[in-house]
């Protein structure tokens, strides 16, 4: 694809972002509380442990990096990018929570 539009682009991380709600309810549901998604991440640091958690992901995509496109399992790939998103999204988050409460 050699037009690649600014529209196109926002489409496309639009659409991303939200695939990725499933995930961070999922999660949220499962690891956080009723009245806190992100409780297990604010009890075990905050934003520098999903800090920690974005890094690991991108070192397991780093591991695709040498890999030959043919070889690369999609899922695990998918998986790794999703949580790098989410786990970036919660620093963010968490971050910008920290500064409105100081």
């Amino acid at each position: 694809m050699n037009n690649y539009t600014i529209d196109m682009l926002e489409r496309d991380i639009a659409r991303i972002v939200l695939e990725g709600a499933a995930v961070r309810r999922d999660k949220g549901a499962r690891y956080g509380t009723k009245k806190d998604t992100l409780a297990n991440i604010r009890d075990a640091g905050g934003w520098r442990i999903a800090y920690g958690s974005a890094f690991e992901c991108l070192c397991r995509l780093r591991n695709y990096v040498r890999v030959p496109d043919d070889r690369i399992n999609d899922k695990d790939f998918d998986n790794a990018s999703e949580d790098l998103i989410n786990f970036v999204l919660y620093i963010k988050v968490l971050r910008m929570q920290e500064r409105e409460n100081a």
